[in-house]
């Protein structure tokens, strides 16, 4: 068989066992046993996802306990993981619309993603969280962390992205899936500690905003 999706493989195996059926294979004393390069890439595109899945499930329950006892906020901890799980949205969504398949080298980027995503929102809402006792404006408080804290973790942005674009450069197409899927993450992760986080803060305490105006 040439190289074909795995659930083609599937359809087809699942064909062969239907067709040879379990009377038949006791009458004729047979075994019926799957092998071959087809096979093989099934088995190994299967355990490639359900580690895929289960990576992505143990990082995110360990982030947000780190972040839970850093923060001690349930809400807050909750805010600080919504850059991420739109950042491994976006990446298989882009990863689904250009066709780009999961493979040893893609199925890393969700989990790298997390680790070094998660920094730009506890930046921004422990410098907000400083600001807000200093003030006690809730307002001032989202402002002076986007001012202070926004350029640099753009800057952080940009330049974590242009070292894994450096891959986009080399022959091995794996590699190349992974820095673009990279530097999308950290794009991703950048834009929503900036901008999400800050809406999110802005729309739970537009009440004491706006006693406060």
């Amino acid at each position: 068989m040439k190289r074909t999706s795995s659930q083609k493989i599937r359809e087809i195996e699942d064909f062969t066992e239907q067709f040879f059926s379990e009377e038949y294979l006791k009458r004729n004393n047979l075994a019926l046993v799957m092998t071959g390069i087809a096979n093989l890439m099934l088995v190994a595109n299967t355990l490639i996802v359900d580690g895929q899945l289960w990576s992505i499930a143990s990082s995110l329950l360990i982030v947000f306990c780190l972040i839970f006892l850093t923060f001690r906020n349930f809400l807050l901890s909750c805010i600080a993981m919504i850059p991420i799980i739109l950042s491994i949205m976006v990446n298989f969504g882009f990863m689904g619309f250009t066709g780009i398949t999961l493979n040893g080298g893609t199925a890393m980027v969700s989990s790298v993603a997390v680790g070094t995503g998660i920094d730009y929102a506890i930046h921004f809402i422990t410098w907000y969280r400083n600001t807000l006792r200093e003030n006690n404006s809730f307002s001032a408080a989202i402002t002076n962390s986007i001012l202070d804290k926004g350029r640099g973790i753009f800057f952080n942005v940009f330049s974590v992205a242009a070292g894994f674009l450096v891959l986009a450069f080399s022959r091995f197409v794996p590699l190349v899936q992974f820095g673009c899927l990279i530097s999308l993450a950290m794009l991703i992760t950048g834009l929503g500690a900036v901008i999400i986080i800050p809406s999110l803060l802005m729309l739970i305490h537009r009440k004491d905003m706006h006693k406060a105006a």
